[in-house]
């Protein structure tokens, strides 16, 4: 996790489950541990973003409550990527905030 007090937001990243261990919610689990770990921050924004070839984790997230941000905003956070992420933010409709 990297808080940012100036921009206000948290990032995950690098969440990691092993292979023997995928396809058991533990991915989702994990990210709800962080997702309150964050929300004790009292940041306004979390968001992360999954390599767009990742297709596990692309369909875990939104589960755990992520959204992918609007085009224009992911286009300019990918400028100088070394490939175009998908970038995702927590859902504050669906995370109760």
């Amino acid at each position: 996790m990297w808080f940012d007090a100036e921009e206000d937001e948290v990032e995950l990243a690098r969440i990691i489950v092993a292979p023997e261990a995928r396809g058991k919610g533990l991915g989702r689990v994990l990210v709800c541990g962080l997702l309150a770990q964050a929300h004790e921050s009292v940041c306004a924004d979390v968001f992360m973003r999954v390599h767009p070839d990742n297709e596990k984790a692309l369909k875990c997230y939104p589960e755990a409550g992520f959204v992918p941000v609007a085009p224009g905003l992911a286009e300019n956070w990918n400028a100088a990527q070394p490939v175009n992420y998908v970038w995702l933010r927590r859902d504050a409709e669906r995370s109760g905030d």
